[in-house]
């Protein structure tokens, strides 16, 4: 379609849309408007009216408080002195107060007197047992607790709604004790609805919470009353008048009464009217301006566009990025008129930078000997960028392989490890791929280290690309061979010189046996034989530790069974077994395959210097991203100046190697141990396993 009939279309469009929005904005934010306005003019006659019903309870406990703290009542509740009554509660107190009902307790809660009155027929009535049973099973009155509390509000009794004001006595300087309770009230009839009505000019009534009624002739007749939110604003059925309802409680706080005003709608029909002619003028305005715009857009711009457009067409048809199109007049087109001669100046650079960069990167991978892959997880296809000068150990012809043809190349005894890890990356159970594996022909193998992780999920979320490195490491591979064979033979020659040396210790041993015997008169003689023996345990113990330390770091690290490990390293103690108590769930660890003499060492370590340890505990948790591995006993515990001396070589008793191999084993993937335990308390080691070298299979790994 022509720019011409887009933009014709368009102000058209506009238009309509403008109309169509203001009608339908007005409606949902002026009409809006409007109604909250009424709702909140409707809440505030509410509240008034609330207000004034609340402002007779403050008067009505006024009242009370002037009876209740007055000497005159103080006294009559001990003497119960008919005088009292006779010059104080006759009739005419009740309409003179505008009261209904006047009752005195003593502190056990009975009734010293009670009177009630009719203000309507103006006599006097009986007074409603239902109240006194009321206060009595609210423990209001005869309470020791509530002996001097106050109370003011509403009471639901059969006989209607009752204010009332229940107030200790006290002597007339507001001090005690209470003496008892004197109560007041009102009826809460139409005699005091229309009250409120009179003194807030509105129509405000009252409902009981149990009755149907309050919502009549109100749309949505029947809303929860016990869960909507009060005041509720709700509109006549014929949407003449507005009705708010707000819920009153009773003294107890529970739900008692409904208050309604009702109110004629005169504020959202002006709004209406106002509406309306707000929306004729303005679709005329928009109708008169959309003209004037496409006029002023035709002669300014479409123009102009129509002009660019043939312009960069004959550019892109003769693809001769060496042209430019001619910038006109001081606007955005004129900007974007530059832009494009900018961006097909960039073009060209970038073309032929694109060239140098696919240089740069196949020399680099032709140096690094290394080859990016992708893998598309749905054909099993695998896309090769590699250097032009393919080197021995790439031996496909093409850079797009099926996954199949690449086994082939695979030598047989790495096929199934390196498979393995693509299932397990593939499952979710490792970050991301790492394995070394040969791949060539038979006499001419090639080591290369695969690195990759999944770099792309179908809609479902499971993987549907892997992508990744390959780096040949052969000459590393080698060295690293012909360090295994190197480190051998020095082991060879290290067995067989602690071997010679441990049976020159024996016969060492046994010419000191025989001295002993030959000396043992001599005590000046013993005493050397026994420096002698000292000095040759102390020999073989290093020896001993010779051996240890050369074992380790020996085989790779690997995943570790904790719990295994910790119960083959106790069984294998001397002596007295102490079966630790171990709670460390299924956790595996990633450390050095001499990780079980790091607890026969502790364990051993408790026996020998705890003193009577008759409890240890093994337990795990994770603080800061670090896993925590607590050993712990219940022996004499270590001196703080000695935390950090057990972990030196040499120091203490017996051979003072022990924890200082624990700590070397442990540091050589990365993880410490330290003594956090207080003396007479127990030893207590933690032993700190870094992020990514511990896990529980079955939950998300965390691999090294």
């Amino acid at each position: 379609m022509k720019i011409r009939k887009i933009v014709i279309l368009m102000v058209v469009i506009g238009i309509l849309a403008i109309s169509a929005g203001l009608f339908f904005s007005s409606q949902f934010v002026f009409l809006e408007g409007f109604k909250k306005i009424e709702t909140a003019d409707s809440v505030n006659d509410l509240d008034r009216a609330v207000n004034s019903l609340n402002n007779m309870l403050l008067n009505l406990k006024a009242i009370t408080t002037d009876w209740a703290y007055w000497d005159d009542t103080y006294e009559y509740i001990q003497t119960k002195n008919p005088e009292y009554i006779r010059a104080n509660l006759v009739d005419e107190t009740f309409p003179g107060l505008n009261l209904n009902i006047i009752l005195f307790f003593d502190r056990d809660g009975n009734s010293v007197y009670g009177k009630a009155y009719d203000l309507q027929n103006e006599s006097q009535t009986e007074v409603p047992e239902s109240l006194i049973e009321n206060l009595r099973d609210n423990s209001l009155i005869g309470s020791r607790k509530t002996a001097d509390e106050e109370y003011t509000g509403v009471v639901m009794l059969p006989e209607g709604p009752v204010a009332v004001a229940l107030l200790p006595i006290l002597q007339s300087n507001d001090e005690g004790p209470s003496r008892g309770k004197m109560l007041m009230g009102f009826y809460i009839d139409g005699n005091i609805v229309n009250s409120v009505s009179e003194s807030t000019v509105v129509d405000f009534s009252l409902h009981s919470y149990k009755s149907p009624d309050v919502f009549t002739g109100l749309m949505m007749a029947g809303a929860p009353q016990k869960t909507a939110g009060y005041p509720l604003t709700l509109i006549s059925d014929d949407e003449n008048s507005v009705s708010s309802v707000t819920l009153i409680p009773d003294m107890y706080g529970n739900p008692a009464l409904f208050a309604r005003v009702d109110e004629p709608r005169d504020i959202f029909r002006q709004g209406i009217n106002s509406l309306h002619l707000f929306f004729i003028l303005t679709c005329i305005i928009t109708i008169v301006s959309g003209l004037v715009l496409y006029s002023i857009i035709l002669r300014m711009y479409i123009a102009r566009i129509e002009d660019m457009e043939e312009r960069i067409k004959e550019i892109g048809d003769r693809k001769d990025f060496s042209r430019r199109l001619n910038p006109q007049g001081h606007d955005e087109l004129t900007t974007f008129t530059s832009s494009v001669n900018s961006m097909l100046s960039s073009l060209e650079e970038q073309q032929e930078e694109i060239g140098n960069t696919k240089k740069r990167l196949m020399l680099a991978l032709s140096g690094a000997k290394v080859i990016i892959w992708d893998l598309n997880i749905t054909d099993m296809i695998v896309n090769v960028i590699r250097p032009e000068e393919e080197g021995i150990w790439y031996p496909f012809e093409t850079d797009t392989v099926h996954i199949n043809d690449m086994l082939k190349y695979t030598h047989p005894g790495d096929i199934e490890p390196a498979t393995k890890t693509f299932r397990d990356h593939i499952a979710g159970k490792t970050d991301d791929i790492h394995t070394d594996f040969r791949i060539g022909r038979p006499g001419n193998w090639a080591w290369v280290t695969l690195l990759a992780k999944v770099s792309s999920t179908d809609n479902d979320g499971n993987p549907s690309r892997i992508t990744g490195i390959m780096m040949d490491i052969t000459e590393k591979e080698d060295y690293h061979q012909a360090l295994i064979i190197a480190n051998k033979k020095l082991n060879i020659l290290s067995d067989v010189t602690r071997h010679d040396v441990l049976n020159q210790i024996t016969a060492l041993h046994g010419y000191s046996e025989l001295m002993e015997d030959d000396y043992e008169e001599n005590p000046e003689i013993m005493r050397y034989i026994k420096n002698l023996k000292r000095l040759i345990n102390t020999i073989e113990q290093q020896i001993a530790f010779t051996k240890n330390y050369q074992e380790m770091g020996i085989r790779k690290p690997a995943w570790q069974n904790l719990n295994n490990v910790i119960i083959s390293s106790s069984l294998n103690q001397l002596g007295g077994i102490i079966r630790p108590d171990v709670n460390v769930g299924d956790m595996e660890i990633f450390a050095d395959q001499m990780l079980e003499k790091v607890f026969f060492n502790l364990i051993g370590n408790s026996k020998q210097h705890g003193e009577n340890v008759t409890e240890i505990s093994i337990t795990f948790h994770e603080s800061d991203k670090n896993g925590i591995i607590v050993f712990s006993d219940n022996g004499i515990g270590i001196p703080a100046e000695k935390k950090e001396k057990i972990f030196e070589k040499g120091y203490g008793g017996s051979s003072g190697y022990g924890l200082f191999l624990a700590r070397e084993i442990l540091s050589i993937t990365g993880i410490d141990i330290i003594e956090t335990g207080e003396e007479g308390r127990g030893a207590r080691f933690e032993i700190i396993v870094p992020e990514g070298l511990y896990r529980f299979p079955g939950k998300t790994e965390k691999n090294a």
